[in-house]
This record gives C-alpha cells, sequence and structure tokens, in this order.
C-alpha cells in the first residue's frame, strides 16, 4: 500500500512539473483580437473587477452569444487581481489545466484502482497539443473551468454511487450547475455518467460484468436512468438558454443544409481522430466546406466512424474500455459537431478537450491490455508512452508560440490554410492600423475572394479603409457602399463614409449616413444605458452633433464607470480641447497614454497642446512618438518637420 502511495505521488509530480514546463511560454502570451477584446481588454464590465455591477452583468449578459456567469465571474475576478496584464489570465488558465490533469488522474484512480493507466491517460491530457488553445486563449477560460467542475462531478458521482443518499446526489447536481455555468457543452454529462455506470463501475444489472467493482451496488438500466433525469433537466435548461443566446449566430449558417451538416459531422469526427495521433497544422480556425467537401473525405470519415463503432460494440464484454472511450469520445462531442451550426469553423481543436478523456483512456487500456502480459511487451509499450509523451510535449512547446499575439496567430493561421477568409480579416485589421495599406489590401482582396469568409460587410469595409489609405477614395467610396448593402446598419462604414463624403465637400449627401450612424450609437447606448460603452457611445452621438457640453457629461459618466477605458478618457480629452479645457485635457491625455502607449492619436494631441503652451521639446517628443506608431500620417510628419527645423 505504501509503495501504491509513493507511486500516486510521483504522478501528481511528474503531472504538475511536465504541464508547467510545457506551458509555461504561455505566460508572455498577449491578448489576442479573437474575441479576448470581447471577454475583456474591451469590456469595461469585466475590466471592473468583482463587483455589484460585474455580478448582474455576469448572470443577465448574453454577450459573446454564450450564457456562462460562472466564466465572466472568473474574468472578473482576474481584472481585480491583474487589471489589464495578459499574464494574469494566462496564469489562471495554465493553474485550471494543471489541476484538471491532476483531477482526471485522480477520478480515474478511484473508478479503475490503476495508477500506472490513470497517470498516462492523465499526461496525455497534460500535453496534447490539440489542448494547447484551451489553454493559451484567455476567451476560453470556459473550457478549462468548466472541465474542472466536470471531474469534480465526476469524482462526487463515484463517491455517490458507492453508497447512494440524497446529500452525495445534491452535491452532484450543485458541482454538475456550476459546470454548466461555466460552458454549457457539459449538457452530455448525464449521459457520460450512465456510460460510467456501465464501465467501469459496472453498476447496471446484467451488463458488463468484466473486471466488476464491488463498491459499487447494482441496479437495473431503468432505475439509473431515471436517476439521470434531475442532471438531465438542468442540462435541457441550460441549453434552452445557450440556444437563445446564440441565435444570431446559428441563423448565420441557416443555409448550410442539414445534409451537408451531416456530411461534415462524419469528416469532424475523422479529423479530431486523426489529430489525436498526427497533431500537426493546427491553427486557431478552420474554415467549413459547406457543400466543397470533396466525397472521399465523406466517405472516409463515415467508413472509419461506422468501422470503430461496429468493432468497439463487438468487443464491448472482453474489451469494455473501447466501447466506453469511443462513446465517451462521440457523445461529449455531439454539441459540437455541427448538427446546429453555429459560426463558420468546420471543427476546433478547443473543441476536443473533454472528449479526448475518452479516447485516451481506450487506448491507453487497449495497449495495457495487449502489450503487457511479457516483461518485453511491458517494456514496448513503456517506450511507446515515453516517446509520445516527449513529442507531444514538445509539439505543444512550439505550438504556444503561435499564440503569442495577434499576429504570429494570424500569420500562422494563413500559412496553415492560405485560403481562410477570416484569418485574412484579422491581419488585414492589424495591417490597418499599422498603416500598411498595400498589405492589408492584398489580404482583404485575398478573404473576400474566399466562399463563407464570413463579416461579409466588416470585409467590405476593410477593403475600404485599405483603399482610402492609400489615397483611393472613389473606390474607397464604392466599397463601402458594398458593405451597407450587406448590412444597412454597418456602424463603421456608416462613420467612415460619412467622413469620406464630407471630406470630399459632399456634405449634403453625408448627412444621411451620419444621422443613421448617430441613430445607430443612441440605439446601441439606450439598450444598456448603464455601461461605459453606452455612455461612451452618447457621448460621441452628441459629439458628433457639436453638442459639445453634453458629449463631455457622457464622456465623463464613461469613465466614472471604467477609469481605464482609454478611449473613453481619450473622447473626454478631445472634446476638453476643443472647448479650450486645456488643463483637464492635457491630464487625461497623459493618463490615456499610461493605459494606451501605443494610441498614436493621444501623443499627437498631446504634442498640440504642448506646442501651444511652448514647450517645444515636449511636443517634439510626443509628435516623435506619434509617427514612429503610425509611420504614414502626413499631418504628424509635417508637425515634427516644423518643430525641428532651427
Amino acid at each position: 500500500m505504501r509503495e501504491k502511495w509513493k507511486n500516486f505521488a510521483a504522478v501528481c509530480l511528474f503531472l504538475i512539473v511536465a504541464t508547467v514546463m510545457a506551458y509555461w511560454p504561455v505566460t508572455s502570451c498577449d491578448f489576442v483580437d479573437y474575441d479576448d477584446n470581447e471577454y475583456v481588454y474591451e469590456n469595461p464590465r469585466v475590466l471592473e473587477g468583482l463587483s455589484y455591477a460585474g455580478w448582474c452583468y455576469a448572470w443577465k449578459t448574453f454577450d459573446c452569444t454564450n450564457w456562462h456567469p460562472l466564466t465572466w465571474l472568473s474574468l472578473e475576478l482576474d481584472a481585480s487581481l491583474w487589471g489589464r496584464n495578459p499574464a494574469g489570465y494566462h496564469a489562471t488558465n495554465l493553474v485550471l489545466h494543471t489541476i484538471n490533469c491532476l483531477l482526471l488522474f485522480v477520478a480515474l484512480y478511484r473508478l479503475t484502482n490503476s495508477v500506472r493507466r490513470s497517470g498516462c491517460v492523465a499526461a496525455f491530457f497534460a500535453l496534447h497539443p490539440l489542448h494547447v488553445e484551451s489553454v493559451a486563449w484567455i476567451s476560453e477560460r470556459k473550457d478549462v473551468l468548466s472541465t474542472f467542475f466536470l471531474l469534480l462531478t465526476v469524482l462526487a458521482y463515484v463517491r455517490y454511487a458507492t453508497r447512494p443518499s440524497a446529500i452525495r446526489y445534491l452535491l452532484v447536481m450543485a458541482l454538475f450547475s456550476l459546470g454548466l455555468l461555466a460552458k454549457p457543452m457539459l449538457v452530455t454529462l448525464p449521459i457520460l455518467l450512465l456510460s460510467l455506470d456501465w464501465w467501469p463501475l459496472g453498476r447496471i444489472a446484467g451488463s458488463c460484468s468484466a473486471g466488476r467493482d464491488d463498491r459499487f451496488p447494482l441496479q437495473s438500466f431503468k432505475w439509473l436512468f431515471c436517476e439521470k433525469l434531475p442532471l438531465i433537466s438542468l442540462a435541457f435548461g441550460d441549453g434552452l438558454a445557450t440556444i437563445i443566446a446564440q441565435n444570431v449566430p446559428m441563423k448565420s449558417m441557416d443555409d448550410v443544409v442539414f445534409t451537408t451538416r451531416l456530411a461534415n459531422l462524419f469528416h469532424a469526427y475523422f479529423w479530431y481522430l486523426q489529430k489525436t495521433f498526427v497533431p500537426t497544422n493546427l491553427t486557431v480556425f478552420y474554415p467549413h466546406p459547406d457543400r466543397d467537401l470533396p466525397v472521399l473525405d465523406f466517405a472516409v470519415g463515415l467508413i472509419c466512424f461506422f468501422s470503430i463503432s461496429a468493432w468497439a460494440v463487438r468487443q464491448r464484454k472482453v474489451r469494455p474500455h473501447l466501447l466506453f472511450g469511443w462513446a465517451w469520445f462521440v457523445i461529449s462531442l455531439l454539441p459540437v459537431i455541427g448538427l446546429v451550426q453555429v459560426g463558420y469553423q468546420a471543427f476546433a481543436d478547443r473543441y476536443s478537450y473533454i472528449p479526448h478523456m475518452g479516447l485516451f483512456i481506450s487506448i491507453v487500456w487497449e495497449l495495457h491490455a495487449r502489450m503487457t502480459s511479457t516483461r518485453m511487451g511491458r517494456i514496448v509499450c513503456g517506450a511507446i508512452y515515453l516517446i509520445a509523451l516527449v513529442a507531444c510535449g514538445m509539439t505543444t512547446h512550439r505550438q504556444l508560440y503561435y499564440w503569442k499575439n495577434s499576429e504570429a496567430l494570424w500569420i500562422h493561421a494563413i500559412d496553415v490554410n492560405p485560403n481562410s477568409g477570416v484569418a485574412c480579416a484579422h491581419l488585414a485589421e492589424i495591417r490597418l492600423a499599422e498603416g500598411k495599406y498595400d498589405e492589408a489590401l492584398a489580404l482583404t482582396e485575398r478573404g473576400m475572394r474566399v466562399k463563407r469568409s464570413g463579416r461579409v460587410a466588416g470585409g467590405y469595409c476593410a477593403w475600404a479603409l485599405a483603399l482610402n489609405g492609400l489615397n483611393r477614395p472613389d473606390e474607397a467610396e464604392q466599397k463601402f457602399r458594398e458593405a451597407l448593402k450587406h448590412d444597412p446598419d454597418h456602424e463603421m462604414s456608416l462613420d467612415e463614409l460619412a467622413k469620406l463624403l464630407q471630406k470630399k465637400g459632399r456634405y449634403a449627401e453625408a448627412a444621411p449616413y451620419l444621422e443613421r450612424h448617430q441613430r445607430f450609437l443612441l440605439k446601441k447606448a439606450q439598450s444598456k444605458p448603464d455601461t461605459a460603452a453606452a455612455q461612451l457611445d452618447l457621448g460621441i452621438s452628441q459629439a458628433r452633433q457639436g453638442h459639445l457640453r453634453q458629449a463631455i457629461t457622457h464622456f465623463e459618466k464613461a469613465v466614472q464607470l471604467a477609469p481605464e477605458l482609454a478611449p473613453a478618457r481619450f473622447n473626454l480629452a478631445y472634446t476638453q480641447k476643443q472647448l479650450k479645457l486645456y488643463k483637464d485635457a492635457k491630464a487625461n491625455l497623459l493618463r490615456v497614454i499610461e493605459l494606451a502607449p501605443d494610441m498614436a492619436i493621444a501623443h499627437f494631441q498631446l504634442a498640440k497642446i504642448l506646442e501651444d503652451e511652448r514647450d517645444f521639446s515636449g511636443a517634439k517628443e510626443h509628435f516623435a512618438e506619434a509617427l514612429r506608431l503610425n509611420p504614414t500620417d502626413v499631418e504628424t510628419r509635417q508637425c515634427l518637420d516644423r518643430l525641428s527645423k532651427p
């Protein structure tokens, strides 16, 4: 017994050290511009940290097309601890992933009483490259957090199954509820618990008896199914909330016919299986093939799916782990496999996080059954595990560098799939912000050529911005109008087209677009009047109409609600400057630069104030910084040249 506990402790120590070593680069990763902005760094409610208002927001909001209040609260807690520092958020994800590896090991040990096999499964779970996305992507806090509660639910269920009682069952329900509040993907857990009843618990009378554990009393299947009904009702309620939250994105793919979704389903199962064994060319986004899925890919996926299913069913009495692991994999993937299409992706690395547990159990238990009967077999089996784990750890370590920042993420996504419209669009936005309009134009044109590239209006808008940056205003105007054909209320297109027309002196033609943009801002602001974003929009709307005093009132409220929201404070400073409140404007601009050192326009406006105050050295310094951040800005260069003359 003492030897067993030594082995147990050694496995725990190995899991902690191996996981932290493999994932340590994640602590130096930045936020990425794919959902992290909505979840954290542009979300004033989250950045305020834990508060009563934040608590209410977490429970009421359907932001990011999900209802997961516990995920919001965990991010708010991080904001209280770390502010805008991404390292803290990444560290929390890493800690949760490490705890999940330990919980998986403990849960499997409690279920099977096998230290070595349980340790191997947990090690593969810890180090597999497909799990990088769940850990390195701050927005996927919901993955690691929900899995934490899933594993706690399994442990509580094992305890309940040894000696059923109402109190123990209530604990199972409570932990399952917390998991659902972190991510709705856990809706299949009641069925997964029923599969645990079959193997390894062996609770179903008259079914699998191979290796049955006498700690767990036998029950009829009907009784065990009824036992899960309260859990199923919780899952059903959470599923309804998710459908309501995801109503808009689901509609975005309504034209993907059911037969196409079904075909991609089998291809997706094969893809996850293939990437489990050969985890290469992993990236953040895999475009949906729609009707362009090759017949061969569909046929291979279909044959593979039914062949493995038939083999697992045929072996169920002598090797029950095969059917259990395959069933866990198939069932837990069902909510995200594409029958109900949400978004434009065909599959995603993060969706394998929970399903992989079942696959790894099947693989490890099958290798043990086939290879450990002889000494040589045990040596070969150990060598396979060692080589596979080292390869997984090295690949995971390397994969993390693609998550270093948004630019690295999207460059890699395009390297993997040059026809990824989403990746082209995001990298184009980065190039636009850098003033690299030629590159932005090329990326936007490529992205818009791709079928099902997603945000059509946004794509045309980015195309227009690139053309405008290259001083091609007539072509830019045409693309802005194309964007508004696809989405008449596209905020940026309305605003930029109005500015472009005003710049051309066509004020009467610009007025309707400006009015529509202001109406859109007011509508958006009035839907959530108690948020900093709403007050910011109201302020912008008032400023556009020339009501600067009223605009300042709204900007001040926005700053009060979210003191670290740089755009709100910048707009306040800019409006104060227009009203010649230079002292207040200067103080706010200095604070903006503290919050967002890379905001070129803030450096430019501060330099203008300093120049008016005849602080030429300070003005020159900030003009130079503004030009460094935005090298193509002609006005900034002219101002700097003027101050540089003797």
